[in-house]
């Protein structure tokens, strides 16, 4: 008993440590979506590109092109809102990770949330 609470506790532990060093290097792009990118047989390397106009803020090292994990439970629902974003040309907000083990083998970032912005900002 005393060595699956350890266990878990360890895990808890783990879980927290993961949480706060992706906080420190989460980046939040925003901007209009110029361009996605679909492949018919996906892979993170080539899924589902979304690439933000110039001009989009706060995208670190990253760039303007993000790409969806091609095993996201939510992939369908997100792909549908980039489209609809861009297609009313709606504001979006990224929420994604400078780190070097969120990036696929190309170097493009991971989008990890989708935020559709009502006005000019996101705020």
């Amino acid at each position: 008993m005393k060595f699956k609470k350890t266990i878990n506790t360890l895990l808890v532990a783990t879980s927290l440590l993961s949480v706060q060093a992706f906080a420190n290097n989460s980046i939040f792009p925003e901007g209009h979506i110029s361009k996605i990118d679909t492949w018919v047989y996906g892979s993170d390397e080539y899924g589902v590109w979304v690439t933000l106009a110039a001009g989009a803020t706060d995208t670190g090292d990253c760039g303007n092109t993000y790409y969806l994990p091609h095993t996201s439970d939510n992939k369908q629902l997100v792909y549908s809102a980039l489209l609809s974003a861009q297609v009313s040309q709606t504001r979006v907000r990224l929420q994604s990770t400078t780190d070097s083990a969120a990036k696929n083998k190309l170097g493009m970032c991971r989008a990890s949330r989708v935020t559709l912005c009502h006005d000019t900002s996101c705020n």
